[in-house]
């Protein structure tokens, strides 16, 4: 495949990371030393009104040399945002262009006033003689508004963090470990206390617990141990130590029981999928409810279609017994156990967040037309809770369709089917179903099928016109393969494959319109239709780049 331009690829660096097929880890640091350089910079600005040129001098040439350093940075990154945008005319005009000059201009114009007057790099003098520059500096403070490029970086970010911190506050008990904290302290501290208020009016300065500090000293011995600690002088001191020894060893216990738990728990989950902590609000995941054979295989599809970037949440009242295959193919499944229809557990699935959800047959409810019934409930139940999520079903006798057709955007795969058809295709045209298997495997060497809106450019032209449009195009390969012209209201049921005038279509049919979606086979998605933020975030799209 050509290598894209230059200026391609720089823009696609300096856009902010969101994990798409063309975007490359390096996109992802760039975010990253950026957003470190604006809350260093940031920080720079109050410390260079509390150290100033008279009183520290030195400490103040540290702070220029760092401002100098990250206004380079700033100016760096505009001249590449500028060089790699699809306009160079308009930039500079566009809103973050405007935050990303003022981040940068008044330090940049301060350097080249104290060189111009013959001050040095570090304008030790030159700022006296700079009122407007000195003025115009306080706009670096601008430089909070350039968060706003990566707001939704950073919201992906924050979620990521909340669910890995839930994980992980609920695998290691860390709420349970953190109140045993809270009550050991308070113990400490009212037990230091309160013993040295009485060994001081009833046993005067005698004593070790006479000494304040020291009392600590001698009551967190007590709590711990009991062991080598100071004996009181007085006797209503020696009941106090003695109630601080079994709070001791009540704590002590708890904690020593906590930490068995959690090495009780790991040993027992090892080898299987974590389970889902509970009250954790899982956003942007797919759901799974049920297992069977095909979940480790669906899995697998659905991590490389969406590249890792969402959660799994597995759900089945024998979801807890799920093993991990490959841990890191599973390190970002959870599993939920419970009935799908109930509705503690519905409500443990977080469904309004979520991003798809499928449903597969189970193994373990008796003949195939009891199965899809179960699966029918488990869709209503979901739809109840939130009736435009993107649903698919897996069914296992074609009469159950006629019962799915209620289900509203719902995609219902029966295996029955697919399978006669294959079996043909096998005996027409041998070898040809491993073409099928490759366009049905989501890997990252091979082409995929894509849906993508219609160029502005080929509205009005036919479709063949459109086919020739694209083998021309250099820059990615492209083979269309059909229009999807699916009325919004019952998406995913008028598709056309290839349309001729030799199959039936009129020329005015054959012309595309503003609203058709063209379906393609491309190595990635296409650049033309690049799904935005509300496009992955809502579940219209499954590829998640």
């Amino acid at each position: 495949m050509k290598r894209p331009p230059l200026r391609y690829r720089i823009r696609r660096i300096m856009e902010p990371y969101n994990a798409e097929p063309d975007q490359t880890k390096l996109s992802l640091w760039v975010d990253l030393f950026i957003l470190f350089s604006i809350v260093s910079s940031c920080l720079l600005i109050p410390f260079e009104h509390l150290y100033s040129t008279d009183t520290h001098p030195f400490l103040h040439k540290v702070l220029w040399v760092g401002e100098v350093f990250f206004s380079l940075v700033f100016t760096i990154e505009y001249g590449l945002r500028w060089f790699g945008s699809k306009n160079r005319i308009a930039f500079p005009f566009t809103p973050y262009a405007l935050i990303d000059l003022a981040a940068f201009l008044p330090t940049l114009l301060l350097l080249i006033y104290g060189l111009w007057a013959g001050q040095g790099f570090f304008l030790l003098r030159a700022f006296r003689g700079a009122q407007l520059l000195r003025t115009l500096r306080i706009l670096r403070l601008l430089r909070i508004l350039k968060f706003l490029r990566h707001g939704y970086a950073m919201y992906r970010l924050a979620v990521e963090l909340r669910i890995w911190s839930g994980a992980i506050i609920y695998h290691y008990r860390l709420g349970r470990l953190a109140r045993l904290l809270v009550m050991t302290l308070i113990a400490w501290v009212l037990g230091a206390n309160i013993v040295h208020l009485t060994e001081r009016m009833f046993g005067g300065d005698a004593g070790t617990y006479a000494d304040y500090w020291r009392s600590y000293w001698e009551i967190i011995v007590v709590l711990i141990s009991g062991m080598d600690a100071s004996r009181p002088v007085t006797l209503l001191g020696s009941i106090e130590i003695v109630v601080l020894l079994f709070v001791g060893i009540v704590l002590v216990g708890m904690l020593t029981g906590e930490i068995v738990g959690v090495v009780m728990r790991s040993m027992d989950r090892h080898g299987r999928v974590p389970l889902k902590p509970p009250g954790l609000v899982l956003e942007q995941h797919i759901l799974i409810l049920g297992w069977n054979g095909h979940l480790d295989n669906v899995i697998r599809q659905i991590r490389a279609a969406l590249h890792g970037h969402h959660y799994i949440l597995i759900v089945s009242p024998d979801a807890d017994q799920i093993p991990i295959i490959n841990p890191e193919v599973y390190r970002r499944v959870l599993v939920l156990v419970g009935e799908p229809t109930q509705g503690e557990v519905l409500d443990e699935m977080s469904i309004p967040r979520a991003l798809r959800a499928i449903i597969l047959s189970g193994d373990r409810y008796g003949a195939a037309q009891d199965r899809d019934n179960h699966t029918l409930m488990q869709a209503v139940a979901i739809t109840a809770r939130r009736k435009d999520i993107p649903l698919t079903l897996e069914l296992e006798d074609r009469e159950s369709l006629r019962y799915a057709r209620a289900l509203r955007g719902a995609e219902c795969i029966v295996s029955q089917p697919y399978g006669e058809l294959m079996l043909c295709q096998a005996v027409l045209n041998p070898g040809v179903t491993e073409v099928y298997d490759e366009l049905l495997t989501f890997t990252d060497d091979s082409s995929e099928i894509y849906a993508a809106p219609c160029p502005e450019a080929l509205v009005g032209l036919s479709y063949a016109q459109a086919q020739l449009y694209f083998l021309d195009a250099d820059e990615e390969a492209l083979v269309l393969l059909g229009i999807d012209r699916s009325p919004a209201d019952e998406v995913y049921t008028r598709f056309y494959l290839h349309p001729t005038a030799s199959a039936g279509f009129s020329e005015e049919e054959l012309k595309l319109k503003a609203e058709d979606r063209l379906i393609f086979i491309a190595y990635q998605r296409p650049s033309f239709a690049k799904p935005d933020e509300e496009d992955l975030w809502s579940g219209r799209i499954l590829v998640r780049p």
